[in-house]
């Protein structure tokens, strides 16, 4: 993957990417070690803000990239999921990696997975450039 976002993208638009990677690396360490239970009771507590971080990254793929977006975002997941994969098996310990997020992120109240995977990095998340907009004073017309 390594491959970063092309395009500068809004702080909300990179809280979508952070939770969706979090998502996605946790699911993967718990398909790879049998903890298809923990991300369940995972994916149960925090429905809401996976759901809502899920349609804010759908809505910026359909943007950039149109008709193409919904195969964009299976590449980009597809990406994050393999890149996260090969992160766990190579030399670091993925089961116990995993165990360590998911006592991390459960013991978060409700609202909080956003803040957590901002701190988390994921480092299967390509580099991308949050668009710094400065508000620009508008004349009214008169």
């Amino acid at each position: 993957m390594g491959t970063a976002i092309s395009a500068c993208i809004t702080p909300r638009e990179r809280q979508a990417y952070e939770v969706y990677a979090l998502r996605t690396e946790v699911l993967v360490g718990a398909q790879s070690c049998r903890m298809t239970d923990r991300f369940n009771v995972f994916a149960t507590k925090f429905t809401r803000e996976l759901t809502t971080e899920g349609r804010e990254l759908r809505a910026h793929y359909l943007k950039a990239y149109g008709k193409g977006g919904d195969k964009a975002l299976d590449d980009f997941v597809t990406g994050i999921a393999n890149a996260s994969f090969v992160e766990g098996s190579g030399g670091g310990n993925l089961c116990a990696a995993t165990i360590a997020i998911f006592d991390d992120v459960m013991a978060l109240p409700e609202g909080q997975l956003a803040v957590y995977s901002s701190q988390h990095k994921s480092r299967a998340l390509p580099a991308m450039d949050v668009c710094h907009t400065t508000k620009v004073a508008v004349a009214k017309k008169q």
